[in-house]
C-alpha cells in the first residue's frame, strides 16, 4: 500500500464509501470506445447508482481524471462533478489526470462497428491535458467519418498548431462554462472559441445553467452567455450539500430523473431549462434532436 494516496474519501452526497481499500490515479488503459447510462439507450436495470458499466456507446477518454476536481472545495466544477463522484466509488484519484494509450488498431476497430455518426471525446477525463495524444485520436475518429466532439473546460489551453489540427478534423468544441466562473475565467475560453470559429472549425458554448435567487446579479451574467453564438443549455443537477445552493432559488428546484433508474433521483436536483429557445441537454442521447449539436450548424451571423 502506497502511504501517500488518502484511504478515506467521501462522496458530494456524503457517503463514506470503502476506506479499507487505497486511492491511486487511473490505470493507464488502451482507449476504447464505452457508453454511458446518458448517452447509451439501455433497459433500466435498478441497480445501485453509480454501479452499473454501459461497454458500447460512441464516448472516449483521452486522458482519464482533472485536476479540476480540486475546485469548490474539492467538489469539481460549480455544479458538482458526477464523474469525480464516480472516481471515488471505484477508488481513483480523479484529480491527477491520466493519458491513456492509443492503440490505433484497437481503436479503429470499434470506431468500424460504430452505428453513430459523431463520437464524444471527454466523460471521465478533460482531454485538454493532453493535447498532443486529444489531437491524434481526434485525427483517428475523422478518418473513419465520424464527427469529433471534444467537450473541455480548457483547463490548458491548445496553442495555434493544434486548434488548426481540430478545425482540420472538423472536430466540433464544446466548452463548458457558467455564471459562477470568474470574468477571466470566461474571457480566456470565450476567445479560444471564437478564433477556433475563425479557423473554420465549429465551436459551441455548453451553458451549465442555474435557477439564482431573484435577485442575484448572477443572472445578468448567465443571461449575457446564453447571448453567445453556438450555445447548448446543459441544466445544472445539484446537490443541497453543494455550497453554491445557498445562492439559487430552491423552490425552481425538483428531482431529477435518473439515467440509470428511470425514476427521480432524488440527491441530484434541477431547475429545467430556463432559455428553450436555446439548443438543450437535458434528455437521454436516444432522444436528443441535434445530437450534441452535429445536426444544427452554428449560426455566426
Amino acid at each position: 500500500m502506497n502511504d501517500s494516496f488518502p484511504t478515506v474519501q467521501i462522496t458530494l452526497d456524503g457517503d463514506v464509501v470503502d476506506h479499507h481499500r487505497p486511492y491511486q490515479p487511473f490505470k493507464k488503459i488502451p482507449i476504447r470506445l464505452f457508453g454511458t447510462n446518458k448517452t447509451t439507450d439501455v433497459d433500466q436495470s435498478r441497480k445501485p447508482y453509480g454501479r452499473r458499466t454501459v461497454k458500447t456507446g460512441n464516448c472516449l477518454d483521452p486522458v482519464r481524471g482533472c485536476s479540476g476536481g480540486r475546485t469548490n472545495h474539492g467538489l469539481g466544477c460549480w455544479w458538482g462533478c458526477y464523474a469525480k463522484e464516480m472516481s471515488l466509488r471505484f477508488h481513483r484519484l480523479f484529480d491527477i489526470p491520466v493519458s491513456m494509450i492509443l492503440n490505433e488498431t484497437l481503436l479503429s476497430k470499434d470506431l468500424r462497428r460504430l452505428s453513430t455518426d459523431w463520437v464524444r471525446i471527454g466523460v471521465n477525463g478533460d482531454p485538454c491535458f493532453d493535447w498532443e495524444l486529444t489531437s491524434k485520436v481526434v485525427d483517428l475518429v475523422a478518418r473513419h467519418d465520424k464527427i469529433p466532439v471534444v467537450v473541455t473546460r480548457f483547463w490548458e489551453f491548445p496553442d495555434g498548431d493544434v486548434l488548426a489540427l481540430l478545425a482540420e478534423a472538423k472536430a466540433h468544441l464544446h466548452v463548458s462554462l457558467c455564471a459562477f466562473d470568474p470574468p477571466v475565467f470566461r474571457e480566456k475560453r470565450l476567445r479560444v472559441m471564437y478564433r477556433y470559429h475563425e479557423l473554420g472549425g465549429t465551436a459551441r458554448l455548453r451553458l451549465v445553467s442555474f435557477a439564482f435567487k431573484p435577485d442575484d446579479p448572477l443572472w445578468a451574467v448567465q443571461n449575457e452567455l446564453a447571448q453567445h453564438v453556438g450555445v447548448i443549455e446543459q441544466p445544472a443537477r445539484v446537490m443541497r450539500s453543494n455550497p453554491v445552493w445557498s445562492r439559487l432559488d430552491s423552490d425552481r428546484y425538483a428531482p431529477h430523473s435518473s439515467y440509470v433508474t428511470g425514476t427521480a433521483d432524488h440527491r441530484r436536483l434541477t431547475a429545467g431549462s430556463l432559455y428553450p429557445l436555446l439548443l438543450q441537454c437535458v434528455t437521454g442521447c436516444a432522444d436528443c434532436h441535434h445530437q450534441c449539436g452535429t445536426r444544427v450548424p452554428v449560426d455566426l451571423e
